[in-house]
């Protein structure tokens, strides 16, 4: 039986449509469409290691689904990483994405699934998360650099 394929414009190559990558390329295809994520600031499956930003490397296997960066005064930093998963997520994924964020540093991260997209980011009187994909716009603007 021959595996369905689906193109990741941002990797620039054909990937094997499985659940989870399916949830990635709706998320990256709404994400620069219908909310003006730039393709030229968005990584995908980058290992977090290998991040540019980073000064201490802990060896870590660990891949970031998604990494949209913004500019700010002097570099480009993470504004927000987002995991996506094949499967309606809970508790268990958004822990998984809270600790990839103690090395990405991003200002927001977010979990994806089928059905649904939550976003957070960390206020002084604790984690805050709305249900939705802010624009690109949105998330900047909110973003003191």
């Amino acid at each position: 039986m021959k595996s369905r394929k689906i193109f990741d414009p941002i990797r620039k190559k054909v990937c094997d449509a499985l659940p989870e990558e399916i949830v990635r390329q709706k998320l990256i295809s709404h994400m620069i469409s219908n909310l003006g994520f730039p393709k030229s600031l968005i990584s995908i499956e980058k290992e977090i290691d290998a991040l540019p930003h980073l000064t201490v490397r802990n060896e870590t296997m660990r891949r970031a689904d998604i990494i949209c960066y913004s500019k700010g005064k002097e570099s480009l930093f993470p504004l927000i990483m987002i995991e996506c998963k094949a499967f309606r997520f809970n508790q268990k994924a958004i822990d998984q994405v809270l600790g990839y964020n103690e090395h990405v540093r991003a200002s927001f991260i977010g979990i994806a699934d089928e059905a649904r997209v939550h976003v957070y980011w960390q206020e002084e009187t604790g984690l805050k998360t709305i249900d939705f994909l802010p624009s690109f716009e949105e998330l900047q603007r909110s973003v003191h650099v």
